[in-house]
């Protein structure tokens, strides 16, 4: 049993068995063995006194295995002149001439025992019986059925009998090789599948070792290129998917574009395209979908070098034509009968990393929509979907010209360049918006460039990213890396997400959502969004294992806890549906209640209790804006637990905690008279210009230049703030009363660098996961 006690020892060995059958003699074992039987006498089982009977098996096993394989074939012909080869050829003739008359004798014999039996199968044996065959079995069988099937010569009475057999014999062959050939797959997986598995196991020492060594690398690294010194290659990515990115600290470099889809990356898309849509028509009768909307990310592109173009070209039925170096040089157009189905209209939102790395990728996708759309089927939705949107155009009053350049374009991004979509801030100031339908047209216009050829790249017209919209009826967005999930990263809801929320906007109907789920390479699958998402709050934010590492660490790690709850949150904002009430409940009996006995709530207030605050705030925004609808006492609960940590520690200062008014009428009227000051009053105060430093837990005010540790519990009570009002000599002498408070100056600088920071931390994104 291998170490980790993962692999049989059985299964280990037959893996092995497995991998050595698939190695093939090298030619100067050919011309060893050639030599060998040449010189060697006839194995008639004497030998001269002293010497040894020469076993020639292995040799004629190598001389078998060649005559298989053309090029060996080829070989062995070319050295036909050769005295040696003469030689074994001669001795392998005078074997075959001494044994010719038995075989000759025997093959009348063996025709009448074998043919009534290989007859008598062809007539009744069906897959489930050739599969019941153990492998010997099979193996003679078929063995016999293709030594029979040659015809050699037989006595008249017999040879007529195998004429007649012959399309019998040729239907239990074919029936044979498709059970030997269903077998070998079968065994070519579990054998890959187990020796992948064992490379792994044994290759997870040298991991650890390398995830270790990372950080200092990336130091040194960056220390090195700082000083004009050259930093190495290597491909980047998820260190699970992709362990070669392992140690980090070096210089990533990417794919070549113009070869993607790469022809592995094509049967994979292919694969999830079907997928896709027998998903879709098991839940709709049997109706295909009419057009499908996809999300780009440069990362899934780079990683699986172009999984989600070939999707996208699969389903308008399309498929991409190499030139000798795998460019891809142009598109051929798959024919109906062919392809099996009716071809899907698309729609393609991308990051503007994509946009900048492969452009080249968005013109091949307008491409193929024009060449699709141009096809004569007779249900067309491609053809269909560029007539709709040229006639929406026309209708709001674009000239026919501009209609028609608009209405085959099918990429749509960021307007002026831009990389984000410019919702999350919005979606979670929720005091500022009513209604979801206001995120929804702020999505459409902030990605709503076109992104079409010459003059249309980076083009925007009100309207023709709405009408692109229409009849969509699927949301697709990869999932490749196992660094992050649908709720652990926040521009998934921003991109799925708003686009979700942006074809509802325009067709009045929730499209369904699925992900792409690459993060197993052996067996990637489509993924309905609400199961994905349920799967990952329950393996994190629900998980004791998950909870009880987290809370190892520091104020980020709180703040992880945090960013997550927001992100639920944008989900419910963007498309309500996947997340189901009970997992707000869950939240709550495991944040709040604590029923999992983790010590969460002490964590929060030793390490973060802002990230705490967030969380409290989120729950009631939640359940302010109708997604979340708890009892009252649940209510009166979250509201009171979050009115004591701003009361206690003080407020945060972002938009959940601090900016939304309505939120904060919402929470003041969930608590009783003794809570509503003392949290009112802290709010004042932090909206007047009080900083919350949350890494360090300190309270920075604009009276004071002097900063002090925020108290907790009867310490907070008792001890007051170290002002110049209440505490004068905890100021120098030489800053108090300036002109212009040197504390002042301070907090806005220190406002001003943290509002920076968390901009570049909110808007990396595109960097993150885009």
């Amino acid at each position: 049993m291998l170490g980790t006690g993962v692999i049989q020892h059985a299964e280990l060995q037959r893996a092995q068995a497995w991998e050595r059958a698939q190695q093939k003699p090298s030619d100067v074992d050919l011309i060893k063995g050639l030599i060998a039987l040449g010189t060697a006498r006839p194995s008639d089982g004497v030998s001269p006194p002293g010497q040894a009977v020469p076993d020639n098996s292995a040799l004629l096993h190598h001389l078998v295995r060649a005559a298989s394989d053309p090029e060996k074939r080829d070989f062995l012909q070319s050295l036909r002149s050769d005295q040696k080869f003469k030689q074994a050829v001669r001795t392998l003739d005078a074997q075959a001439q001494e044994q010719a008359d038995q075989k000759r004798q025997a093959l009348a014999e063996r025709a009448r025992t074998e043919l009534p039996r290989l007859e008598r199968l062809s007539e009744e044996a069906d897959d489930q019986q050739l599969a019941a065959l153990d492998e010997a079995q099979l193996r003679d069988t078929l063995a016999n059925v293709r030594f029979w099937r040659e015809a050699p010569a037989l006595p008249g009475d017999l040879q007529a009998r195998m004429a007649a057999a012959q399309p019998a014999l040729e239907r239990l062959r074919r029936a044979l090789e498709r059970e030997a050939l269903r077998r070998e797959d079968r065994e070519r997986a579990f054998a890959q599948a187990v020796l992948t598995l064992r490379d792994q196991l044994l290759a997870i020492p040298g991991y650890r070792k390398l995830l270790a060594d990372s950080p200092a690398r990336e130091l040194a690294a960056l220390d090195n290129a700082l000083a004009g010194g050259f930093t190495s290659p290597s491909s980047g990515g998820d260190p699970i998917v992709n362990p070669a990115a392992l140690p980090t600290g070096r210089n990533l470099f990417s794919i070549d574009a113009e070869k993607t889809p790469s022809e592995q990356a094509w049967r994979v898309g292919v694969g999830l395209a079907d997928q896709l849509l027998a998903e879709h028509r098991a839940t709709h009768d049997g109706a295909w979908p009419r057009k499908v909307a996809f999300t780009l990310w440069a990362g899934d592109f780079i990683q699986t070098e172009g999984v989600a173009l070939a999707q996208i070209l699969y389903l308008l039925g399309v498929q991409p034509v190499r030139d000798p170096f795998g460019r891809i040089a142009s598109l051929r157009l798959i024919p109906q009968a062919e392809l099996g189905r009716p071809r899907i209209d698309v729609v393609v939102q991308t990051s503007g990393q994509l946009r900048d790395l492969a452009a080249s990728r968005l013109y091949l996708i307008n491409r193929a929509v024009a060449l699709a759309a141009g096809a004569r089927d007779a249900d067309n939705a491609v053809a269909q979907g560029v007539r709709a949107v040229e006639r929406e155009l026309k209708n709001e009053g674009l000239s026919p010209l501009d209609a028609r350049r608009f209405a085959s374009v099918r990429v749509f991004g960021g307007v002026n360049g831009n990389y984000g979509t410019g919702i999350m801030g919005m979606v979670e100031a929720g005091g500022r918006w009513q209604d979801a339908s206001q995120v929804a047209s702020t999505y459409l216009n902030n990605m709503g460039a076109a992104y079409g050829e010459g003059d249309l790249w980076g083009a925007f017209q009100p309207g023709v990213f709405a009408a692109a919209l229409a009849n969509t009826d699927l949301v697709v967005q990869p999932l490749q890396s196992n660094t992050w999930g649908p709720i652990s990263l926040d521009h998934v809801y921003e991109f799925m997400g708003g686009l979700n929320l942006a074809v509802r906007e325009v067709t009045g109907k929730d499209p369904a959502a699925y992900f792409s789920d690459l993060r197993n390479p052996s067996r990637p699958t489509m993924r309905e969004a609400g199961a994905a998402i349920a799967v990952e709050a329950r393996s994190t934010l629900l998980n004791p294992a998950y909870i009880e590492a987290m809370t190892q660490g520091g104020a980020s790690s709180a703040e992880t806890f945090a960013e997550t709850f927001r992100n639920v949150y944008g989900w419910n904002v963007m498309k309500p549906s996947v997340i189901r009430p009970a997992l707000w409940d869950a939240l709550y009996a495991t944040y709040v209640e604590d029923e999992q006995n983790l010590g969460v709530r002490a964590y929060f207030e030793e390490t973060n209790p802002y990230a705490l605050q967030e969380i409290t705030a989120v729950m009631l925004e939640t359940a302010r804006k109708g997604y979340w609808q708890p009892g009252e006492q649940v209510l009166q609960s979250v509201a009171g637990l979050h009115a004591e940590l701003v009361a206690r520690f003080g407020a945060s200062g972002t938009e959940f905690v601090n900016d939304n008014q309505a939120l904060r009428t919402f929470i003041v009227q969930q608590l009783d008279a003794a809570q509503r000051q003392p949290y009112e009053d802290r709010l004042q105060q932090a909206n007047e210009g009080t900083l919350i430093d949350i890494d360090k837990g300190m309270v920075l005010s604009k009276k004071g230049a002097a900063a002090e540790p925020s108290r907790s519990g009867s310490d907070a009570r008792q001890q007051p703030d170290a002002t110049p009002e209440t505490n004068p000599a905890a100021t120098p002498a030489a800053w108090r009363e300036p002109a212009i408070p040197v504390s002042v100056v301070l907090g806005l600088l220190l406002m001003l660098a943290a509002v920076m920071a968390w901009v570049r931390w909110r808007h990396a994104g595109s960097g993150r996961g885009a």
